[in-house]
């Protein structure tokens, strides 16, 4: 059994069907580089290694990998590689004298590792980030016109998030013979709109009152931090909702630990492919059989936690059910008034 050492962060990128073998990946992705001009206005004649940003690829391993996905008995082929990514630092471009600074103290620089993944005959890029500006450098290294949406086993929505909630809250934790729900530990919503976003963090996060009160509210769900065990082991990851179509992040806490699923243990790299390639499918493929199951229930589960939230606030704040009646009944007078007046109007 062999553990994750630190939090990882990592996002998945789907490629299109005009990368379809490991030559196509370096012979069209892998020798690129991307420059982008300063958004400040520089000399005409300063050299062009000057005048840009560069994004590049600063290592590609020679040789691939390949193994055997034993869960799935499908071959993975890998390819290593890292990428070396320029910005712009906040700091005006000339001196006290107007000469303009040097490339170096314009600039910053961050290496990215990289892995290319081949699975089931699609080809996938898994990037060791979660930050938008990264991921987009990337995306643009890469080469925009080589990268899909997402298939739909990886289109994680708000709805799948709150279907979560239902398994562990409900009890129903088994997502199949080998998965089942451990412990959710976190989770971000928007209330109304993204000027209204929530958070919450607890080792009993789906136990709250709090939390079951936004989720019987019809809360979006953004993001949800699940703790799964299966047969190998037990993964820790934070769940992002999808929404361009086109990336899917995960950040996986150090607690995660399985029993090695490649030849490789090198489990910074493997337990992405592990989550993405087999856990996240599986789930999704167990949702949307549970589905309509689920939505015929969903009433009468956020009914029931929505009593249990008002019969708590009740209980700590001395609130008896006179009050509750007494407040209905002014409301009802207070609603029949108002049609009344509209009436004679």
């Amino acid at each position: 059994m062999i553990r994750l050492e630190k939090v990882q962060k990592y996002v998945l990128i789907q490629l299109t069907k005009d990368i379809n073998s490991i030559t196509d990946v370096r012979k069209k992705i892998l020798v690129k580089n991307y420059k982008k001009p300063f958004k400040l206005h520089l000399p005409d004649d300063m050299p062009i290694s000057e005048a840009n940003l560069e994004y590049k690829w600063q290592y590609v391993s020679k040789n691939e990998e390949r193994n055997t996905f034993v869960q799935l008995k499908s071959e993975i082929i890998s390819i290593k590689a890292i990428a070396n990514l320029e910005y712009s630092k906040r700091i005006k471009a000339q001196d006290a004298f107007g000469n303009y600074l040097p490339k170096e103290e314009r600039t910053g620089s961050e290496n990215v590792d990289v892995q290319f993944i081949s699975f089931k005959n699609r080809w996938y890029c898994i990037a060791f980030t979660n930050d938008e500006a990264p991921i987009d450098r990337i995306k643009k290294l890469i080469g925009e016109h080589y990268i899909a949406d997402l298939s739909s086993e990886y289109q994680i929505d708000s709805d799948f998030l709150h279907w979560i909630f239902y398994r562990y809250i409900t009890k129903r934790k088994e997502l199949s013979d080998n998965i089942s729900l451990s412990n959710i530990n976190e989770f971000s919503g928007t209330i109304v709109n993204d000027e209204n976003k929530f958070r919450g963090i607890s080792d009993q996060t789906a136990d709250l009152i709090i939390t079951r009160a936004f989720i019987a509210n019809q809360g979006s769900l953004a993001t949800t931090n699940v703790t799964l065990k299966m047969l190998e082991g037990m993964a820790e990851f934070y769940l992002n909702k999808v929404s361009n179509k086109a990336d899917l992040k995960i950040r996986v806490g150090k607690k995660s630990t399985i029993t090695p699923i490649l030849s490789s243990d090198d489990l910074e790299y493997t337990l992405p492919i592990y989550i993405y390639f087999y856990l996240i499918p599986v789930m999704m493929k167990f949702y949307k059989d549970d589905q309509k199951d689920f939505h015929e229930r969903d009433h009468d589960f956020r009914q029931q936690i929505s009593l249990e939230v008002i019969r708590s606030i009740m209980i700590k704040n001395d609130i008896t059910l006179d009050k509750i009646n007494n407040l209905i009944t002014r409301e009802v007078k207070e609603n029949i008034n108002q049609m009344e007046q509209k009436s004679t109007k």
